[in-house]
């Protein structure tokens, strides 16, 4: 039986949060790209679940338990680790917390945790690569999401760091035809300018990234070779429409500034968004 002295609660700092976002970006071309169905909340997750990784190996460094990282697959997401103690893989389950009620009176009372059902699929348990001698350990994660445009508008003007991505569909994330879209061209429409980033892969399958600043209509051609595209990722929400343009798909994307999208995650020591 669980006992509230059982919980751990680890502070979720910007870095995890960075990182988490870092590896969701590139995850999203290996491992992701297939989930249209809903992009950003699989890659909500997957944020989760490497700041979550990050902080339990933090957390064993400090208390000076020794472990070792053992790399899961070589090709269908080549930066996933597992962690291992005495010998035991530490089976790491992420649940996100978005609920705003529920929020604030988890951080007053975590022990409201040990009310939660510990669920693990079936399939996951029969795998070959699950094992009894498995620690599952269950970690939860609160945060705040900015469903609406509104609340996307109202953290940019209270300052808070931001991180606004457009997710690239299939066709330009894993284009039928292996081959480079050509010449690729980004145009904001109005505003100040903006600093964009973009990520994708280059001829080898290799995530590469470009950033440039835009100014209202003034058109920037990027100078790298994409022969797929992941996201295109701004710091800040751009006042205007933003137009991407690739010569071999003869295809442009145009983004309003209520597609980018946010989200912003928090802990028990104060607010640490991410978007």
């Amino acid at each position: 039986m669980l006992t509230p002295s059982a919980l751990v609660c680890l502070p979720y700092t910007p870095d995890l949060i960075q990182a988490g976002i870092t590896y969701a970006c590139r995850a999203r071309v290996l491992a992701y790209a297939d989930l249209d169905a809903s992009p950003l909340a699989a890659l909500r997750r997957v944020v989760a679940d490497k700041a979550v990784e990050l902080a339990f190996r933090r957390y064993l460094e400090a208390e000076g338990v020794l472990y070792r990282t053992i790399r899961v697959t070589a090709f269908t997401d080549p930066e996933r680790y597992d962690v291992e103690v005495g010998g035991r893989r530490c089976d790491l389950r992420t649940f996100p917390i978005f609920r705003k009620a529920v929020i604030p009176r988890i951080q007053r009372h975590p022990n409201e945790l040990l009310r939660s059902l510990a669920l693990v699929p079936a399939n996951q348990i029969q795998s070959p690569d699950s094992s009894d001698r498995d620690l599952l350990v269950f970690s939860f994660v609160s945060g705040w999401v900015a469903w609406r445009s509104a609340e996307l508008k109202r953290a940019c003007q209270m300052g808070q760091p931001v991180f606004l991505m457009y997710p690239m569909s299939v066709e330009w994330t894993r284009p039928a035809k292996w081959g480079v879209l050509g010449a690729l061209t980004l145009k904001l429409e109005s505003g100040p300018p903006v600093v964009l980033e973009v990520g994708g892969q280059n001829a080898q399958k290799v995530f590469q990234v470009e950033r440039v600043e835009l100014s209202a209509q003034k058109a920037i051609n990027l100078e790298k070779s994409f022969y797929s595209l992941a996201y295109l990722q701004v710091d800040q929400l751009p006042s205007g429409r933003v137009g991407l343009y690739s010569s071999r798909l003869k295809k442009t994307v145009v983004i309003e500034p209520a597609h980018w999208s946010c989200q912003q995650w928090s802990n028990s020591a104060g607010p640490r968004p991410w978007c």
